[in-house]
């Protein structure tokens, strides 16, 4: 038996110079993390624990990790952040489904709950979100990916619109 059984379900994120060389890794605490998204100013990252099913932001400056919302037991993922850096839209689990949520950058220091209304909800259609793809380059539109199809909704809600089903039904 080993003293320490290696962590097989481990995976981290690396940073890999442009110029080439050796790759830096980045995270180190237990778990699967995957879907990095960069703050634009370069000094943050969120990315998805998926064995936890939560977010967590990586500094560049210390090169600590630490959970996006620490007091969230609720599951939340696929964090992306905002062309200016001051909003992260997320998924949050409501009922046993994803819905699309926005939240200020860096998150309020009190405890972040749904309830205390840290979060702007902007989808509440239920389906399959497997998905945070990205943010329009105007701020105003969130793509997702829902039951397979490519969806986007305002950054000020509203009904999302499904591009896959709209284009399947234009003649091309």
């Amino acid at each position: 038996l080993q003293a320490n059984p290696p962590d097989i379900y481990s995976e981290k994120l690396f940073r890999i110079p442009l110029e080439g060389g050796d790759p830096e890794q980045l995270t180190f605490h237990k778990g699967q993390h995957w879907n990095p998204s960069c703050s634009p100013d370069g000094e943050w990252i969120v990315y998805t624990d998926i064995s936890t099913v939560c977010l967590y932001l990586y500094n560049i400056k210390t090169g600590k990790s630490s959970r996006l919302f620490p007091d969230l037991s609720k599951k939340h993922n696929s964090g992306k952040f905002s062309p200016d850096g001051s909003k992260i839209c997320f998924f949050l689990e409501i009922e046993g489904h994803n819905e699309a949520f926005i939240t200020k950058f860096p998150p309020e220091k009190e405890k972040q709950t749904r309830e205390n209304k840290y979060f702007t909800q902007l989808t509440s259609n239920g389906g399959y979100k497997t998905m945070m793809t990205d943010w329009s380059p105007d701020d105003k539109w969130i793509a997702y990916v829902q039951d397979w199809d490519i969806c986007i909704i305002s950054t000020g809600g509203g009904n999302p619109i499904n591009l896959t089903e709209y284009l399947a039904k234009r003649e091309i």
